[in-house]
């Protein structure tokens, strides 16, 4: 949510890249729109629910904006604060992600890592 609705015109440039025709743009951008809308009147329903039941009867509602918070503080956490706590790990933790990144790399081949960017980190 936070992505699409921060980035409206990286969107609307890759769509003018794209081979859409330019009649569908406005399209797309009303149905993201009204995801947007969707998305928004469910998380508000979730607070609802968060802080009008009690104990049991929550549900999942704060299980839910836990992890919608979680999300939210990951996208504007700026890269500096990865690498310095990537700095802070020992060199078995650091040999482990290695190994993990190693296994990835190999196991899907012809995609360049180093090009890879997370487009939902805002640019960050």
């Amino acid at each position: 949510m936070i992505a699409v609705a921060n980035r409206k015109e990286h969107i609307r440039e890759s769509l003018l890249q794209g081979s859409l025709p330019a009649n569908t743009h406005d399209t797309i951008f009303a149905v993201l729109a009204a995801l947007l809308a969707i998305s928004g009147v469910m998380l508000g329903l979730h607070v609802l629910r968060f802080l009008t039941k009690r104990g049991a009867s929550k549900g999942n509602s704060g299980n839910l904006l836990f992890g919608a918070l979680a999300a939210a503080a990951l996208v504007y956490t700026p890269a500096s604060v990865f690498e310095a706590g990537y700095g802070l790990l020992d060199e078995n933790s650091r040999s482990l992600l290695q190994a993990a990144h190693t296994t990835v790399k190999d196991s899907v081949p012809g995609i360049d890592w180093a090009g890879a960017v997370m487009v939902a980190s805002n640019g960050r």
